[in-house]
């Protein structure tokens, strides 16, 4: 009895720290899973383009909010009185744009089925997976061909507007240089290198947002 009391002893002043220790693990997971889901928020609410009282001002304002398909029904009529040539343009832009946004969404599809699918709430089962995207993005390459894609495209919106010092700025689709505290030697790793895919989502759908929201000034300076 006095060694069983002896144990107990030892043992009751661990109980409260196991406790502990499982309830600030529990705190930190939700504290993750809260961060990312306002990420994926920001990325599917934040406004894909920002313009002014009328779609004829070169001036970029808070209000209205276009949706892309309500920018490209205003715009497009618009620009098709005023030129034949600046409405092929838009359309070749309008165009490259989809294949792009096409691109990335097959690329989630390809991610999500990689990992096991999605459950019943159509959430993937693999959201904590981060050696699938590492394999994906680094060791096959994928992240690299993303980037040579977002620099093609870029490179067709600043050629549309014609190196403008107004809309430049607002071609904001682009591969951003290493931050010079970065370990990472490409752009590709320091995106993805060990990235869970429920971080790589917003990525993703943040890249596509500044493609849209590039799409929107190009097609701005069209109709000047």
């Amino acid at each position: 009895m006095k060694y069983l009391a002896f144990l107990l002893l030892l043992v009751f002043p661990f109980i409260p720290l196991s406790c502990q220790s499982a309830k600030k693990k529990l705190e930190r997971l939700q504290a993750e899973n809260d961060s990312l889901r306002l990420e994926l928020q920001k990325c599917q609410n934040a406004p894909m383009q920002r313009l002014t009282e009328t779609l004829d001002s070169p001036k970029f304002g808070e209000n209205p909010n276009y949706g892309r398909e309500e920018l490209h029904a205003k715009l497009l009529p618009q620009l098709k009185a005023k030129s034949e040539e600046k409405y092929g343009k838009a359309l070749n832009i309008i165009i490259s744009t989809d294949a792009f946004l096409k691109y990335c969404e097959t690329i989630k599809t390809e991610l999500t089925q990689r990992t096991g699918g999605v459950n019943t709430n159509g959430q993937p089962l693999g959201a904590r997976d981060n050696k699938m995207p590492t394999q994906f993005f680094i060791e096959e390459k994928r992240g690299a061909e993303l980037k040579s894609k977002i620099e093609t495209l870029r490179a067709v919106y600043t050629i549309a507007v014609q190196e403008n010092q107004f809309y430049l700025p607002r071609i904001v689709l682009q591969v951003e240089p290493l931050p010079g505290s970065s370990t990472a030697k490409t752009w590709e790793e320091f995106k993805f290198k060990g990235m869970p895919l429920a971080a790589v989502f917003p990525i993703l759908s943040k890249i596509q947002s500044d493609a849209k929201a590039s799409e929107a000034a190009v097609l701005q300076f069209l109709n000047e």
